[in-house]
């Protein structure tokens, strides 16, 4: 919700079946730690002094101060269709102010990017196999590294947009690099090579619709030593 309201974008958390239907014991959340942030929200003693308020006003940050529906001095505008920096839908021909819309939100990226989750490294910091995997396999791998010897796990918390610089980060120390996920195709491992250039040597793929059980995923990984 933070970043869906900081960068004003759409954010979708992605579930599966193994983790819907699963049954899991956790602590309580401590609420109070949870920090709320609305991003560039105007107040209405700040929209008092805008004479001209912008609801997709250009900025540096590709960020444009925001009004709420009902608030005096605001204009809340919402449309499918490109539009000017007041909200209102461009007709006919406007190749510029097409292009200047599209870079203000391309230029968030880079600051989106800096917030997501990196990768998360489980198991020695130096193994002869790294896994890398998204999702529900990660319960299962974690068990299977109690048995096996000189594999570590590389987990995607954010599977999109890829950060090029921390998933290089985390595999940098990778000598076999083998991808785990309950698909056919090889989802992840195929955006990882787009993205980043990086492909994995080994796929371990699942698509019976059960998930992986740790003993089956041990006995592959010691099959491809």
């Amino acid at each position: 919700f933070n970043l869906a309201e900081k960068y004003q974008i759409p954010v979708f958390i992605l579930l599966d079946k193994y983790i819907s239907e699963g049954h899991l014991s956790i602590t309580d959340p401590d609420v109070s730690k949870i920090k709320i942030d609305r991003g560039e929200l105007l107040t209405e003693k700040d929209l008092a002094k805008i004479k001209d308020y912008k609801r997709y006003q250009l900025t540096k940050s590709g960020i444009s101060p925001r009004a709420i529906p009902g608030q005096a001095g605001g204009v809340h505008l919402a449309n499918s269709d490109e539009h000017t920096q007041k909200g209102f839908s461009i007709e006919g021909f406007t190749p510029q102010l097409r292009i200047d819309q599209v870079e203000k939100r391309l230029s968030k990226l880079d600051a989106i990017l800096d917030e997501l989750p990196a990768p998360q490294l489980f198991g020695p910091k130096q193994a002869d196999i790294t896994l890398i995997g998204w999702g529900s396999v990660k319960g299962p791998v974690l068990e299977a590294l109690k048995v096996l010897d000189n594999v570590n796990y590389v987990h995607i918390s954010a599977p999109w947009p890829l950060s090029e610089g921390k998933i290089r980060e985390a595999l940098k120390d990778a000598k076999k690099l083998i991808s785990i996920e309950n698909n056919a195709t090889g989802q992840f491992a195929n955006l990882l090579r787009q993205q980043t250039g990086i492909n994995p040597d080994e796929r371990l793929l699942k698509y019976d619709s059960a998930q992986f059980f740790p003993e089956e995923i041990v006995e592959a990984v010691n099959n491809l030593k």
